[in-house]
């Protein structure tokens, strides 16, 4: 199982948007990513989210760019900002079938979930950025022994979603 973590655009400020919407720039910064994982040839047959704002949007903006239906998103509350990793390992379990998932949240959650599934008692700081994507590929779950593949920053992603004449 190949599972993917982007953390969500650029949000509204709180005084501005109560919600927190992506603002501009970063709905600009998930579009870019959307496009270099559609030039990787990335696919998902599982995109969930967070319910809030900002990562369901994000979520989507995805979506909409490789074609996943929309209305199949799964929205979890085991996927806000302060969620435990056991609790959303726990739900993300139900779709084992799945090969390859995408799963929009915030930090510290996604986070707890990176280590979780790398590993059972290490520490490690992982840099998450907004519009940042880590792929952690897993033979099963509940499991603490994934592997990372890669994480790629914002821009890295935006050199692969540049035009190439």
């Amino acid at each position: 199982m190949q599972i993917y973590l982007l953390q969500h655009g650029q949000a509204l400020g709180e005084e501005i948007d109560p919600q927190r919407h992506l603002s501009s720039e970063g709905r600009a910064q998930i579009e870019k990513t959307s496009i270099a994982l559609k030039r990787m040839g990335v696919s998902f047959d599982l995109l969930l989210s967070s319910p809030k704002a900002r990562a369901r949007e994000s979520a989507e903006i995805v979506g909409g760019a490789l074609s996943y239906p929309l209305n199949e998103i799964e929205i979890t509350d085991t996927l806000n900002p302060n969620s435990s990793p056991e609790d959303f390992i726990h739900f993300l379990s139900g779709f084992k079938d799945r090969d390859s998932i995408l799963i929009a949240g915030h930090l510290p959650s996604l986070h707890s979930i990176a280590l979780w599934l790398l590993c059972e008692t290490c520490k490690m700081n992982i840099k998450f950025e907004m519009g940042g994507i880590l792929r952690i590929d897993v033979e099963r779950l509940p499991t603490h022994n994934g592997v990372l593949r890669y994480y790629l920053l914002p821009e890295h992603l935006n050199i692969i979603s540049e035009s190439i004449e």
